[in-house]
């Protein structure tokens, strides 16, 4: 049996493979796919009921900072991702130079949108499980998701600001070994979703640590969305559910949704 072949295609959306299917049960290091495939289990089925959050696909990453070279390609790019009907985008990034190129990191960049009419110029935040290893990774993701945000009809008002610094989540969970950066990828947008929707509709931290109540620190960044009174996400919960025990238990879970939708086991 060959490790490409094509298990099924999820939503139409999510091609898995044999070999991913490996990927998950060995355990070893995850692919674009892999990832790609649980931002959609998210986006369809967890999240099904919140079209303003995006779990953005590796490939749309990689198009956007190698393949996009214009205004028109990204503003092209930004309607098809319907940029402005978001509240929260979920960047999944990696330290891959070339578009075909391998990567060795994953790591999470989270920006929220600021809300239409607020005035708000947006917000984002590195969560990365290897000490800040994509650090020059995010910042040049950073740089050209915000351009291509600013060129949207309608966000005139942003266009031509600074991009907004990127906020290092420096005691966000670390991973214990050299192929787990996938899970944590995937475990901390699963965590970080659940707390925009169920605790808030904005984000404030500071870098390193969370933002108490009322502290406005130099340095605080606050990220609030259309509607947004102030309310907070508080992530200090968040080393306890994404755990090396608990990121072995979610591969689990998924290489047996896997195999379920591929038909080997009985749902």
């Amino acid at each position: 049996m060959s490790a490409e072949e094509v298990l099924f295609y999820y939503q139409d959306e999510a091609q898995m493979t044999r070999g991913d299917l490996h990927l998950f049960k060995a355990p070893a290091w995850l692919n674009d796919r892999c990832i790609n495939f649980y931002f959609r289990v998210l986006e369809h089925e967890e999240f099904a009921g919140r079209p303003d959050l995006l779990f953005l696909d590796p490939v749309v990453v990689s198009c956007m900072l190698i393949q996009c070279t214009d205004e028109e390609d990204l503003k092209e790019l930004a309607g098809g991702l319907r940029l402005d009907t978001r509240s929260i985008v979920f960047i999944p990034i990696n330290d891959a130079e070339e578009f075909f190129s391998g990567c060795t990191h994953w790591s999470l960049l989270v920006f929220c949108t600021g809300g239409k009419g607020e005035g708000k110029s947006g917000s984002f935040f590195h969560f990365d499980s290897s000490c800040g290893r994509n650090e020059s990774a995010a910042m040049k993701t950073a740089a050209q998701f915000w351009r291509m945000f600013t060129i949207l009809e309608g966000r005139d008002v942003i266009a031509g600001r600074q991009c907004p610094r990127v906020d290092a989540i420096n005691d966000c969970p670390q991973q214990e070994n050299g192929y787990d950066c996938g899970m944590y990828l995937l475990g901390m947008t699963k965590y970080v979703a659940h707390l925009f929707v169920t605790q808030g509709s904005g984000v404030a931290t500071r870098r390193g640590s969370v933002a108490k109540e009322g502290e406005n620190d130099e340095g605080s960044g606050t990220c609030s969305v259309a509607g947004g009174k102030g309310s907070r996400l508080d992530t200090t919960g968040l080393g306890a559910h994404v755990s090396s025990d608990a990121m072995g238990e979610l591969r689990r879970r998924i290489a047996q949704k896997i195999e379920q939708l591929a038909g080997r086991v009985s749902p």
